[in-house]
C-alpha cells in the first residue's frame, strides 16, 4: 500500500509479497468467474513457492455455481484464521472498477484493505 492509502506501485507490491512470511489471498464478496480464477491463481503461486498462504472465501458465498464447483479449492478457509493479524492481506481486484471486498472485511471486523496501511496489499 502506498502512502496514506494511494495505490501502491508494482515494485511496492512485489516487495510486500516477497518479505511477509504468512499470507491470506481475498477478492470481492459476489465471486465472479474473473474473481475466482485470480484468487487461485494466486493461491497456487504462492503455495509452488512454499509460502505460508490461505485463501479466504466467506462460507456465505457456497455453494458455488454450478459452472465454478470443478476449481480446486487448496488452502481454502471460509472464516478468519487465528493468525489472521499475523498474515499480510493480498487483496485482488479488478483495475477497472471499484468493488466491495464487504462481506471478506465486515467479517474481519476490519476496514477494507484498499484504506488499511501496511496490512494490504492489492493487485
Amino acid at each position: 500500500m502506498g502512502e496514506n492509502g494511494a495505490a501502491a506501485t508494482r515494485d511496492e507490491v512485489l516487495a510486500e509479497l516477497r518479505s511477509a512470511d504468512k499470507l491470506i489471498v481475498v477478492t470481492h464478496e459476489n465471486l465472479d468467474g474473473d474473481a475466482l480464477g485470480s484468487l487461485i491463481a494466486m493461491q497456487e503461486i504462492l503455495a509452488s513457492q512454499g509460502r505460508d498462504s490461505l485463501m479466504f472465501i466467506d462460507e456465505t458465498e457456497f455453494p458455488l455455481p454450478h459452472e465454478y464447483r470443478f476449481f480446486a479449492l487448496s488452502g481454502l478457509v471460509q472464516s478468519p484464521p487465528a493468525d489472521l493479524e499475523e498474515r499480510t492481506i493480498v487483496f485482488l481486484r479488478r483495475r477497472a472498477r471499484r468493488r466491495s471486498c464487504g462481506t471478506s472485511c465486515t467479517a474481519w471486523g476490519r476496514r477494507p484493505p484498499s484504506t488499511s496501511p501496511r496490512r494490504c496489499t492489492s493487485g
